[in-house]
């Protein structure tokens, strides 16, 4: 994480009076963030971090001050807030940073059909099993059935055929470590080769399911970030977090 004040603007609605910001600086800035491959954590309170006030009568207000994360600090605490503090010494606001995992609340997961599914044949057999098989209900009630029957057999599929995608893939990596050393003495590299398989058809699962996470629908099927799809997965997270409810009395 790297927060304080960076003296930049990220865009322009985050400067009110005085003349606009030169729109080339502003650009650099966002590059610079971006190659980083930081995340602005946002900010609770007034969105202006800096102030002028001048015997004239005008003010200048301005975000100069952040607080930015890359992909493995939002993994780690999704929930991070950044509270914009009041001070009269200086012309700055403080930045409180709380870093915080995100807890989701203890939950039944709802059924969730997983595109990643679709790449192993194993998945339309099971529909085709669930939908063909013959139950002496009312129709209306039958549809009903079957898809939920259809749900819970495709869950119990998946921890068959798929398992843990990303404790798969960590096992896989590990397990490469001395395939590899051994291939640079014997020049036997068919473990290797092999291994490498199952990784690449791991990796190509957690690009869909992250993708799905992401609706990132204008992404291109077979792009492998997964890194980034993961990131914007988590900031629908932050976003879609209830952090308080405020009464009509203002409480």
């Amino acid at each position: 994480m790297c927060a304080g004040d960076f003296n930049e603007l990220l865009k322009s609605l985050e400067k009110w009076g005085g003349s606009n910001k030169s729109q080339a600086q502003m650009q650099l800035f966002r590059e610079v963030v971006d190659e980083c491959g930081f995340i602005d954590l946002g900010f609770v309170g007034s969105q202006f971090t800096w102030q002028k006030h001048f015997a004239d009568g005008h003010s200048i207000w301005e975000r100069l001050d952040r607080a930015l994360a890359n992909n493995e600090w939002m993994l780690r605490f999704a929930e991070s807030r950044v509270h914009l503090l009041s001070v009269t010494s200086s012309d700055h606001s403080p930045l409180w940073i709380r870093p915080k995992s995100l807890d989701l609340p203890c939950f039944a997961k709802p059924f969730r059909f997983e595109e990643m599914w679709l790449s192993n044949k194993g998945c339309i057999e099971v529909v085709e099993a669930v939908w063909s098989s013959q139950e002496g209900l009312d129709p209306s009630v039958r549809v009903v059935q079957k898809i939920e029957k259809c749900g819970k057999e495709l869950t119990y599929w998946s921890k068959i055929h798929f398992g843990n995608v990303r404790s798969e893939l960590n096992l896989k990596r590990r397990l490469l470590i001395e395939p590899e050393k051994e291939a640079l003495q014997s020049g036997d590299n068919s473990r290797v080769r092999s291994l490498k398989a199952d990784i690449n058809d791991l990796l190509d699962k957690e690009s869909r399911m992250w993708l799905q996470r992401s609706k990132v629908l204008w992404a291109k099927n077979g792009d492998q970030n997964s890194n980034y799809f993961h990131r914007r997965a988590t900031q629908r997270y932050r976003k879609n977090s209830i952090v308080n409810i405020r009464t009509s009395e203002g409480q």
